[in-house]
């Protein structure tokens, strides 16, 4: 058995369902997919580079890139089950199959097309800089506030989520974040141990500017994404 500093994991499954294909999608020119093999290598941090996709074409591509697939997925490709079961997966089979266990796991999702290298750096620092953790996770500052939301009753009326909240100030409220989805990391053993839950554990959070948080899971995301990213490209 083999052990190694650390394993990065870029879940590219090839069915999607509210974008076809949606891992292979370009922003800026660039495959998402490829996109994410490149920010993980600049960063210098991201070990072995593993995309878990269930598609050859993927594959052959990912390996072009600079990514190591050893394996396909194969029973974790429905819609529901989670990137993070999947990559605890991927963890597993490393272990089980080639040998090899690691110290920390990285997970950087193909959607999020703009983090930057060194947000995934960042967020690795604040996982070593506190050995309570277990993990660390990007998050974004909500845009509106959850204090301020509402559901329908079965009657049909309008009711406040949070009424405790409800008539707090702005200023009063406590900061709100979102889990963005860009950039993970966790020591191996746990998140193994959790099957990948990424929501388990004492977790740091890493908070991004929102504009390199962008999730692509919907085509209006998509286009976004790709304006914004030749829109960083583009000369003065």
């Amino acid at each position: 058995m083999t052990r190694q500093p650390v394993l990065t994991i870029i879940p590219a499954k090839a069915h999607s369902r509210r974008v076809p294909g949606k891992n292979m999608r370009c922003v800026g020119g660039v495959p998402l997919m490829v996109r994410a093999v490149e920010q993980a290598r600049t960063s210098g941090v991201c070990g072995l580079i593993h995309v878990a996709t269930d598609d050859e074409g993927i594959a052959a591509l990912a390996r072009e890139a600079g990514a190591d697939v050893p394996f396909l997925r194969r029973d974790d490709v429905d819609d529901v089950t989670s990137v993070g079961r999947a990559a605890a997966n991927a963890l597993r089979r490393y272990r089980e199959e080639l040998g090899a266990r690691f110290d920390y796991v990285c997970l950087l999702l193909a959607t999020s097309p703009l983090r930057a290298p060194e947000d995934i750096v960042g967020c690795r620092d604040l996982l070593l800089a506190d050995p309570g953790l277990d993990a660390a996770g990007s998050v974004v500052q909500a845009e509106k506030h959850p204090a301020w939301a509402w559901t329908v009753d079965a009657a049909g009326r309008m009711v406040s989520l949070f009424p405790e909240l409800r008539d707090m100030e702005r200023e009063d409220l406590p900061p709100a974040y979102f889990y963005d989805g860009a950039v993970y990391w966790a020591k191996a053993d746990f998140f193994e141990s959790v099957d990948g839950n990424q929501y388990r554990g004492g977790i740091a959070p890493y908070v991004m500017p929102p504009e390199r948080a962008v999730d692509v899971d919907t085509p209006l995301d998509l286009a976004l994404a790709d304006l914004l990213a030749r829109k960083e490209d583009a000369p003065c």
